[in-house]
């Protein structure tokens, strides 16, 4: 029954789509096979109005949150962050939206984290991942979770300042880079590409020493 659901929603989205996609420019691109191959998401580049496509995904993905399964709404966000992503888009509602999903024990937390990544740019405004980041923070990286749970908080946080670093706080990338001197080898690592990342896209946030 699961999997019948799973085949129904992805056609509904894969009509979606094809309705909000331009057919000439469908023709063009089938004649230009190096850019259709240059593409992840050929279909979500055609789309005609990607923005009104996204709010309408993000519209369904609120209302319908109580009634979706996880699955449902997880096949909804990484379908709205591939468009947002692809496209530079804003919806703001899905990052106050994903952030209650942002629990080490959260089901699926590596597709959500994906999803959460994907979505975020340049044009991302710094003021909704803000939030963001410092929920990552405070659910991946304490010391009471294990050191994969730390990792992974660690390597999340860096994919979406990466995109967008003016989403850190200064005081908050100072702390997350102290794991650096942690004895896990996979948490030390994490730390240090964050440090690292840092010291090439913004090292005004750090410390002298640390640049």
């Amino acid at each position: 029954k699961l999997q019948k659901q799973l085949r129904s929603i992805k056609s509904v989205c894969l009509t979606t789509i094809a309705l909000f996609s331009d057919n000439s420019s469908l023709q063009k691109k089938k004649k230009k096979k190096a850019e259709v191959t240059a593409a992840n998401f050929p279909a979500i580049q055609l789309l005609n109005d990607p923005q009104t496509f996204a709010e309408k995904l993000y519209d369904i993905l609120n209302r319908y949150d109580k009634r979706f399964s996880l699955d449902h709404k997880i096949l909804i966000m990484q379908l709205l962050s591939r468009v947002m992503g692809s496209h530079k888009l804003c919806v703001l509602g899905f990052y106050t939206y994903i952030v209650k999903y942002l629990t080490y024990h959260q089901l699926r937390i590596p597709s959500i984290l994906v999803a959460l990544a994907q979505s975020v740019h340049e044009y991302t405004p710094p003021d909704a991942l803000t939030p963001v980041v410092r929920k990552l923070a405070q659910e991946f990286v304490h010391p009471g979770v294990g050191s994969e749970v730390i990792a992974a908080g660690l390597n999340s946080i860096r994919e979406v300042c990466r995109r967008q670093p003016w989403a850190m706080e200064e005081d908050l990338l100072g702390d997350l880079i102290e794991y650096r001197k942690s004895r896990d080898k996979a948490v030390t690592a994490a730390a240090r590409g964050l440090l690292q990342l840092f010291r090439e896209v913004n090292p005004g946030m750090l410390k002298r020493r640390e640049r």
